[in-house]
């Protein structure tokens, strides 16, 4: 089984995305020589609602199944439970209020409505 693996990068420095940006990758399979002022965001191999890539760093809107609320998600990877999760904006971080976001959790019609970058202020 396969799965397609990409990045996007944000240059802090610029405050642009980057493109054709040449990676190193060791034998271990580390990333090596990754330039500090960049920022690796990894596709979550899912698409919102309108086919939109969701990676991570995005920012996302999303319907609750069980009552009729609209939420604001960022999308980031908790790396002690290896996968991406949804954490509610403007929310405090807590363990307990995060959503996998492989598994749904309780939401639907996931839409990409910017980034942490560029939108921040959301």
């Amino acid at each position: 089984m396969s799965r397609e693996i990409k990045f996007r990068v944000w240059d802090k420095t610029t405050g642009y995305w980057s493109e054709g940006i040449t990676l190193t990758l060791h034998m271990s399979g580390r990333l090596i020589n990754v330039p500090p002022s960049l920022v690796l965001q990894q596709y979550t191999g899912l698409k919102d609602k309108e086919g939109k890539e969701v990676y991570e760093g995005d920012i996302v809107r999303s319907h609750n199944v069980f009552a009729p609320t609209t939420h604001i998600f960022e999308v980031f990877w908790r790396e002690k439970f290896a996968g991406f999760f949804l954490k509610e904006m403007g929310k405090q971080d807590e363990q307990n209020t995060w959503v996998e976001l492989m598994h749904g959790g309780n939401v639907t019609d996931l839409e990409v409505i910017g980034n942490i970058y560029e939108d921040g202020e959301m």
